[in-house]
C-alpha cells in the first residue's frame, strides 16, 4: 500500500534545497537511491529502513523522520537520538542497515536486521525473539 505524506515530501524538499542537493547527489550521500529519494520529495513514503537511513545521513534524529513519514518513533531505550553516533552498513542483499559506530556485529546479524526492517516488522521486538 503506498502511503502519500505531503509534509514528509515538503520537508524532504526543504532538506535537499537547504543543502543543495540534486535527487542523485542525496544518493550519494545517503546510499538511497535517486528514485527513492524523488518519491520522498513527492510525498511517498519509503521503507523505514529508508528513513532511517535518511535520517542518519542527515544527522537528525531519527524519531522526527519517521514521524513525519507517519511511522511510530522507536522507543527512546533503544535509539539514541544523536545520529552522528550511527553509521550504515551494507546487507547481503544489499539492504542499507543502521547501526551504532561502536558495533561490530556478523555479516549474519545485519542480514537479520534488514530481512526484519524489509518486512515492516519492529527489529529490537524480532531480535529479542530470535
Amino acid at each position: 500500500m503506498v502511503r502519500i505524506v505531503s509534509n514528509f515530501g515538503l520537508e524532504v524538499r526543504a532538506i535537499l534545497e537547504q543543502k543543495g542537493w540534486s535527487f542523485r547527489r542525496a544518493t550519494i550521500n545517503t546510499g538511497i537511491p535517486h528514485t527513492t529519494i524523488g518519491m520522498m520529495a513527492d510525498g511517498l513514503v519509503p521503507g523505514k529502513d529508508h528513513i532511517i537511513n535518511w535520517a542518519v545521513a542527515l544527522k537528525e534524529p531519527i524519531n522526527k523522520w519517521l514521524t513525519l513519514a507517519g511511522y511510530d518513533p522507536i522507543p527512546e531505550n533503544l535509539v539514541r537520538e544523536s545520529a552522528p553516533e550511527y553509521r550504515i552498513v551494507r546487507s547481503s542483499t544489499g539492504d542499507n542497515v543502521c547501526i551504532p559506530t561502536d558495533a561490530d556485529p556478523p555479516q549474519e546479524d545485519i542480514d537479520r536486521i534488514a530481512a526484519i526492517l524489509r518486512h515492516g516488522g519492529s527489529a529490537a521486538e524480532d531480535l529479542k525473539r530470535a
